[in-house]
């Protein structure tokens, strides 16, 4: 059985009250990446490492296998990032606003990441507008 985890990166995505987070394992560097556009460096671990260290523990244990994880340093590659703002959903008054862009932050950052470019090219306002534009991608009768 082959190691899901012998990669370059595993990307685990998380949605927790509507809200997305990515866990990226750098199984080269074992390293160990929190990206979250709200919260861009949190003060206690996220509930999302433990849960993504256990994931490797099983999969280890499958393989009977060992496996370091619980060693890796955790980095939060978001914290010199602008964190994402509020925005109102289309006809909302503003009173309405909320976090709606977080799962465009999460794709974002993991590209950005993965292509070893700054997370701090993410401006609030240009990812708000990459919505409309992804929509429009999306919705054309050709696709992509």
């Amino acid at each position: 059985m082959r190691n899901k985890f012998n990669s370059g990166y595993t990307i685990f995505t998380f949605i927790d009250n509507a809200h997305y987070t990515t866990v990226i394992g750098n199984n080269i560097e074992k390293v160990i990446y929190y990206l979250n556009s709200i919260n861009t460096k949190p003060t206690k671990k996220p509930w999302e490492i433990d849960m993504v260290i256990q994931l490797y523990r099983n999969e280890a244990d499958q393989q009977n296998k060992t496996t370091d994880i619980h060693t890796w340093p955790i980095q939060y590659p978001a914290a010199g990032m602008h964190p994402q703002v509020t925005y109102p959903p289309a006809g909302a008054h503003p009173d309405r606003s909320t976090h709606i862009d977080c799962g465009l932050y999460a794709a974002l950052m993991n590209v950005l990441l993965l292509s070893h470019q700054p997370l701090s090219a993410l401006l609030p306002a240009q990812v708000h507008r990459f919505r409309a534009m992804a929509a429009y991608i999306l919705c054309k009768k050709d696709g992509l």
